[in-house]
Order: structure tokens, then C-alpha cells, then sequence
């Protein structure tokens, strides 16, 4: 089953590369919220942050960010193993032989054995067919983290939330710019508010999932609910700048190859599947997306990938047949 076509944009020289739908959210949260302050993650990306949504819940920000990045899906069943072979090949060495990408080094990055995260993936009713999953809107609650995750939460019966908005393609590259909520709600009170905003488009105007709905103007889609467990096994690769004695290497850009088990909720099916992801280190402006883009499109050619074309969620519900309704 192929995904639906995401809406493309093509880049226009501007300092900042972010397509028009998703500007539209982040000047909405701006206007909506009193205490909301703009500033940078140790990347260089844009970010809005506001309070936590209720007391008790620690000091991490409610977050909104902008991400570039390449999803790629193997097109062969060779594929991905031919890409961890020339990686392993390339360790320590420069990515490409010749060409303008020329002296980006390959380095992997050493974690201990294990998955990096599960999450359960939410949608109308419990179902993943019909809903903000054929919509490319995922909504998803972290039930196991690591070490090397940015988000966890400080406390047992708080959780860690995330709304990603439909990604929007750069004309055909495999290379996408999505937006992203994130933050920690309490699991009893957070689970309810949820619950009553997806039934009836009210509550408080600062919850992600509100400024979401009403920012793109999207009617209650009915309650959302655990539809699907996701485990994501991940390996991590950084291309960086050369080393010399008296300098440390610059991480330029993230590649992970992702391997995934997913489960349905509601039937208790499993299945696999794997996608490469490519994204900056660095802040996003025209010269470093055109970058990104030469990068996806070697890597691409070299071993068959193509553009993922959808989110996760969306895929790990393809997998499992259940896009189309129940079976």
C-alpha cells in the first residue's frame, strides 16, 4: 500500500526554510499564549516554550519545534544491509570519495544494547484506519525511554506527550520539514483533557492539542485512544568534520537507521519494518538544506531508497493492514 502525496514546497532562498502551513501553527501559538518565549536548542533550531500545562509537573517547558530531515525507506530487501555494510566500511573515513559533500567523516555512535524507546500511538476510537493516522497526525504517549532520549518524564505518573503535524515534502527529494508539540502531562488528569479536547474541540488553549486543532482548523476527531505499541531499535551515525589535533570534529548531520516492531491494540498482531532517517545538526538555513538534500539523494541512488512518504505511525499501521478498516 502506497501513502497518500505530501504536499510539496519548493525551497526559495530564504534564510529559514519553513513551509507556509507550518508557520501558520507556529504564529498562532505565539499569539495564543501570554508566556511563551522563542530560543534554541544546543542544535541551533527555533523553538517555543511555555509553561508546563498544569502544577507539579517539573520545570520542562511545553515545546513547539520545526524539524528538517530525510525519511527514506528501503525500496530492495538489500538495501539496508548494504547501507550498514558501506558504513561500517566507512568508519572514521569521509562519507563520499569525491564530489561537494567531500570530508564529511562517518562516525557511529556507541550505545548500550536495547530498544531506544516505546511508544503507544493514539488515534479515534482506538482504530488506525480513517483517522488522524490516514491524515498524517500522529499523536503518541512515551511509555519507555532511554538515556540518550531529550524528553522522559521526572516522575511515575507523569507522562511524556507528542503531536507531530502532517510533514510537508521538498519537491520529491525524500527530504521533509514537520512540526512538533511536545511536553509532560500528569497520565490521570493529561489522559482526561485528551479525552475531552479530541471529543469536543474545548479546554485550555494553551494544550498542544488544542492550539493544534484550532491553528489548522480541525474539527474533534473523536476520542483518541492507544491504537498501536511502536519499539524502535536504533542505529546512530554522525557525519562530521575532520578532525585535526587541536580541534574536536563538528557533528554536521545525524543519520539513524531505524528498526521498528509494532503491535495493534486492538487485534494483537505484530510486524517489522525499517526506514533511514537524515537530519542537520545545525540550524537550517538554505545552503545546509540543499546540503541535506545532495546527501539523501547520493545515499538514495547508491542503495535504493526511496521517500518514506508518510509518517510512522502511518506505516506501522500499514503493515499491519489496518488502513483500510477492520478486518
Amino acid at each position: 500500500m502506497n501513502p497518500p502525496p505530501l504536499p510539496d514546497i519548493a525551497t526559495d532562498g530564504r534564510e529559514e526554510i519553513v513551509p507556509p502551513t507550518l508557520a501558520t501553527v507556529w504564529q498562532y501559538a505565539r499569539a495564543s499564549i501570554d508566556d511563551i518565549s522563542e530560543t534554541r536548542d544546543r542544535r541551533g533550531f527555533r523553538l517555543l516554550q511555555w509553561a508546563p500545562l498544569r502544577p507539579g509537573l517539573g520545570n520542562k517547558p511545553t515545546e513547539l519545534s520545526v524539524e528538517h530531515e530525510a525519511r527514506l525507506r528501503p525500496a530492495a530487501d538489500g538495501s539496508i544491509a548494504a547501507l550498514q555494510t558501506f558504513l561500517a566500511e566507512k568508519e572514521g573515513q569521509r562519507i563520499f570519495d569525491a564530489g561537494t559533500d567531500d570530508g564529511l567523516i562517518v562516525r557511529r555512535k556507541k550505545r548500550a544494547p536495547g530498544s531506544q524507546s516505546v511508544d503507544q500511538y493514539w488515534d479515534a476510537g482506538g482504530a488506525l484506519s480513517g483517522g488522524w493516522t490516514c491524515r498524517m497526525l500522529t499523536f503518541r504517549r512515551r511509555i519507555r525511554t532511554s538515556k540518550f532520549m531529550t524528553w522522559s518524564a521526572d516522575a511515575e505518573h507523569n507522562g511524556v506527550f507528542n503531536l507531530e503535524l502532517p510533514p510537508v515534502a521538498f519537491a520529491g527529494t525524500g527530504v521533509i520539514a514537520r512540526a512538533e508539540f511536545n511536553w509532560i502531562d500528569s497520565l490521570q488528569s493529561g489522559v482526561l483533557d485528551v479525552a475531552r479536547i479530541s471529543q469536543t474541540g474545548e479546554g485550555d488553549p494553551r494544550h498542544p492539542l488544542l492550539l493544534a486543532m484550532r491553528a489548522l482548523g480541525l474539527p474533534p476527531p473523536g476520542r483518541l485512544q492507544p491504537a498501536l505499541e511502536h519499539t524502535t531499535f536504533r542505529e546512530k551515525y554522525s557525519l562530521c568534520t575532520s578532525s585535526r589535533s587541536y580541534d574536536e570534529p563538528q557533528e554536521l548531520f545525524q543519520l539513524n537507521i531505524d528498526h521498528m516492531t509494532v503491535q495493534s491494540l486492538r487485534t494483537g498482531h505484530v510486524a517489522q519494518h525499517r526506514d533511514i532517517d537524515i537530519s542537520a545538526a545545525r540550524f537550517v538555513n538554505t545552503q545546509v538544506l540543499s546540503q541535506l538534500i545532495r546527501i539523501t539523494s547520493a545515499l538514495s541512488e547508491k542503495f535504493g531508497l526511496t521517500p518514506a512518504s508518510a509518517t510512522k505511525a502511518w506505516w506501522g499501521a500499514a503493515m499491519l493492514n489496518e488502513l483500510s478498516g477492520p478486518g
